[in-house]
């Protein structure tokens, strides 16, 4: 339930832990990482617990809990991406079949909701059940969105769907 922050050696090109690493993430099983444009924040995927997000220094590598964080999404929240703008944070909820968007201040890193967010991948399962039940995964799971990326233009929000053995675009 922590995230550990490196720095790229400058000589070897190894990584090196920085000192007060790692960082609590405050919600359980972070599972995918993506970085603000400007290097200020950092957002971190809580299968349980949401979308944690963090303040960084970029001088010193430093992780701070940005105020009202983790924020609130569906059910196992797996992959997220931040917009190229900066502007929007996006989220796959694997057991809920659904994407959580949220709008970024980009001052404080604080997130809000997208208004009609979470948005529906719209897939559907084509998995056999017995496999959906060996994976756990609630019949709401749909298509169970996976991983998320975002069109370098920021017009275009991919999904994979693992269970839907799709893509959503």
């Amino acid at each position: 339930n922590k995230v550990a922050v490196h720095r790229i050696d400058a000589n070897s090109g190894r990584l090196i832990e920085i000192p007060e690493s790692p960082f609590s993430v405050g919600a359980q099983s972070p599972y995918s990482v993506s970085i603000h444009p400007s290097g200020n924040f950092v957002y971190v995927a809580a299968r349980w617990g949401g979308v944690v997000a963090f303040s960084m220094d970029q001088e010193s590598g430093v992780l701070e809990l940005v105020s009202g964080s983790p924020f609130a999404a569906e059910k196992r929240t797996r992959s997220l991406k931040v917009h190229p703008s900066g502007r929007f944070v996006y989220a796959t909820n694997a057991h809920s079949n659904s994407i959580s968007a949220y709008r970024v201040n980009e001052k404080t890193g604080v997130l809000s909701p997208v208004a009609g967010s979470p948005f529906s991948t719209g897939a559907n399962m084509v998995v056999d059940l017995e496999l959906m039940r060996i994976y756990d995964a609630p019949s709401e799971s749909g298509g169970a969105p996976y991983r998320v990326d975002v069109h370098p233009s920021g017009r275009f929000i991919f999904v994979t769907n693992w269970m839907g053995l799709s893509l959503s675009v």
